[in-house]
């Protein structure tokens, strides 16, 4: 944007299933993820994990029922 700041889009899902799982290959310091979702009406609460293959490195867990949100 502007004086050449790059923007990549390669790895957008629209709409996918869930529960999903999309395997982010090279993820590391000086990268992002943008998760956007609309829970439905009655949602009681939804959870995000990204996962290692030995451990979940972020748990994000809001629970609307509770009143909460659970991360690690």
């Amino acid at each position: 944007i502007g004086t050449g700041v790059p923007i990549n889009f390669a790895t957008e899902h629209f709409h996918p299933p869930t529960p999903v799982s999309i395997p982010i290959n090279g993820f590391g310091n000086g990268h992002r993820i943008r998760i956007v979702g609309v829970p439905t009406e009655n949602a009681h609460r939804f959870w995000v994990n990204l996962n290692t293959p030995t451990d979940t490195a972020f748990h994000f867990n809001p629970r609307f029922d509770e009143k909460c949100v659970v991360r690690n």
